[in-house]
């Protein structure tokens, strides 16, 4: 960590927003992401990007969407996740739960002509239908100035998972390229975006080099030639050496198989990591840059409260001094959080050059600081 990142850490609160066990269920492959992970850490990353960004969490859309939340208002800006700037602002990225298991990601962009989509990594005719609906009832009830030639929800390019486990993961990410204005790439490595989500919510990660795949390693299936000797019975002479040699040539053949498929596999590991940790460095570089805007911008709102409560005048709803603060604090710490990430994704970068280039795999192993 470098003397920066240190110094500016002593100037943040800087306590992990997940306790440890949850830290490592997050990390864990084969955990579900929960939806309070997904809404704090997306949360806390929009709150960077400025009035022009607003997060609709999935409790308050899943509420908005049902009977009861008819007419329901948006939280103000003073709550965790729920900012009410729908109106004003540019963008607006809703994560959605569908049926209590699955996530996909709507966002509205109102810059220029108006636009809904949807990104599904497990796409699917009936997460479509239901993901529209409640896209298009959000847009009638909390932007009516929408026509409805613009609230049709369209489908968007996304990765898609290779397991049942990540769609929140792959949410996240294609989230924060869609913060930073870019295109998510068609694979996304979910071992190295799970890792990315725990470092922006403020916990440490120590094992990014374990993400690097081991040059050189022997397939787990790779057997020991033992020859049948049973199957040689009745043989003699040079046709019991000709079978032997037989079968011993189509054992090394199906042995070359599995190395090549290891070779094969590792080669397309590297690439999908090395393109994804470039990436994610551009992504969470930009963000930070962004942040720290905002967080001067947020500066110059806080001493106008100041003057304006010296005055005795109220200022407007949910900018108080005291909101203001506490906002312009969650700001640099998550600030603080997508530097050290991007410093540790820089570190694991090199890690990786150095695999590629090793045959041997003896790379630096050691734990990140």
């Amino acid at each position: 960590m470098s003397l920066y990142l240190k110094k500016l850490r002593l100037s943040v609160e800087l306590s992990p927003l997940l306790p440890p066990d949850e830290a490592d269920l997050l990390l864990d492959p084969t955990t579900w992401v929960r939806g309070k992970w997904l809404n704090m850490a997306l949360g806390e990353v929009c709150l960077t990007q400025g009035s022009k960004v607003c997060l609709v969490d999935s409790c308050e859309m899943a509420y908005l969407a049902s009977t009861a939340g008819s007419g329901h208002q948006l939280r103000n800006d003073t709550s965790l996740f729920g900012p009410a700037n729908v109106a004003q602002s540019r963008l607006i990225v809703i994560p959605i739960n569908i049926g209590n298991s699955h996530w996909v990601l709507g966002v509205i962009d109102k810059q220029g002509v108006v636009s809904i989509g949807l990104h599904d990594s497990l796409p699917s005719q009936e997460n479509l239908h239901l993901a529209r609906e409640t896209l298009s009832h959000f847009a009638r009830a909390y932007l009516p100035s929408i026509s409805a030639h613009h609230s049709t929800v369209t489908p968007l390019m996304t990765p898609l998972q290779p397991n049942t486990n990540d769609c929140g993961c792959f949410v996240f990410a294609v989230a924060l390229f869609t913060l930073a204005g870019n295109q998510a790439p068609v694979t996304l490595h979910s071992g190295l975006w799970r890792r990315i989500m725990v470092s922006c919510l403020g916990s440490e990660v120590r094992d990014w080099h374990s993400l690097i795949p081991v040059s050189g390693q022997t397939p787990a299936d790779v057997t020991k030639y033992e020859p049948p000797e049973e199957s040689f019975v009745g043989l003699s002479g040079l046709e019991k050496f000709k079978a032997q040699r037989s079968h011993m040539k189509k054992w090394e053949e199906e042995m070359e198989a599995k190395f090549e498929k290891q070779l094969q596999t590792n080669t397309e590991l590297f690439q999908t990591l090395r393109s994804n940790t470039v990436m994610a460095m551009m992504v969470v570089q930009q963000l930070a840059r962004v942040g720290e805007r905002t967080e001067q911008d947020l500066g110059s709102e806080l001493e106008v409260a100041k003057e304006l409560e010296a005055m005795k005048v109220i200022p407007p709803r949910g900018q108080s001094s005291c909101a203001l603060s506490s906002k312009i604090d969650r700001v640099k710490r998550t600030v603080w959080c997508l530097k050290a990430t991007q410093m540790s994704l820089s570190e694991l970068d090199g890690n990786i050059a150095k695999a590629e280039s090793d045959p041997s795999g003896e790379v630096d192993n050691r734990e990140t600081t």
